[in-house]
């Protein structure tokens, strides 16, 4: 006879994550027992201090103490250069903080269990098209976690200047070597997601040192480069879809 899963056996996800964090405060401050209902297996890669993770009562054995870039992505990409090839079958990429945030707390609790390639972000409020008067549509929620963007580098503006792939456009062709961008391109906005380890495999470590290098360059005060906001966006490329021949 098989026994059932007690309603707290249900909230647990087998897989294993790597969860980014910072020393975000007031409504961005990660709520940590709502967040270890679900996540039991885990590494956290810290780019704040330490000791404000002490109130959490985390064993410290499972916290790795990062650079501030600023971004969730260069702790990804991290994890993925001090443990390459060796990887679990499925790992989860997610920020402290995304509950309530990116995605809401049953919707993660339901995908966080998941042994496939899952996008981790639900906005009731994106399913409705951005659009602008003269630049037609913007952006929109048009899959279950998965959005469709503008390739027109709206996010340059404020920021310095790319060192290493200063356009959208030249990222997209350092992964996929397809000289043409499409229009819109699909992302999973906060880049929260789960993804298998022959996704990761399939790629060599050098490019992940690149990748590294590009989202982690810049210091405080203004340390998270526009590379990271590149990745953000050509995620899928790289964790999910079938790679172009080339």
């Amino acid at each position: 006879m098989v026994k059932k899963k007690s309603f707290l056996e249900k909230l647990v996800s087998d897989n294993f994550f790597i969860i980014s964090s910072w020393d975000w405060e007031n409504e961005l401050k990660p709520n940590w027992n709502r967040l270890f209902k679900t996540v039991k297996k885990f590494q956290i890669y810290h780019q704040g201090d330490i000791k404000n993770l002490s109130n959490a009562h985390i064993d410290t054995n499972l916290i790795t103490k990062t650079k501030h870039t600023g971004s969730n992505i260069s702790d990804y990409l991290l994890f993925i250069l001090k443990n390459y090839p060796y990887f679990p079958e499925y790992i989860g990429f997610i920020k402290a903080n995304l509950i309530e945030r990116h995605i809401p707390e049953n919707k993660f609790i339901s995908l966080a269990k998941k042994k496939d390639l899952v996008p981790l972000y639900f906005e009731r409020k994106t399913l409705k098209k951005k659009s602008s008067l003269f630049r037609g549509f913007i952006f929109q929620q048009i899959a279950p976690g998965i959005c469709l963007e503008i390739t027109n580098n709206w996010y340059i503006k404020n920021t310095e200047k790319g060192k290493y792939f200063p356009l959208i456009e030249d990222l997209y062709y350092f992964i996929t070597k397809q000289k043409i961008i499409p229009k819109f391109i699909p992302m999973i906005p906060g880049a929260n997601f789960i993804t298998k380890s022959e996704k990761i495999l399939r790629w060599d470590k050098s490019f992940f040192e690149k990748l590294y290098e590009a989202a982690s360059y810049q210091s405080v005060p203004n340390p998270m480069p526009v590379e990271a906001w590149h990745i953000e966006r050509c995620l899928m490329y790289i964790f999910f879809f079938e790679r172009y021949n080339v």
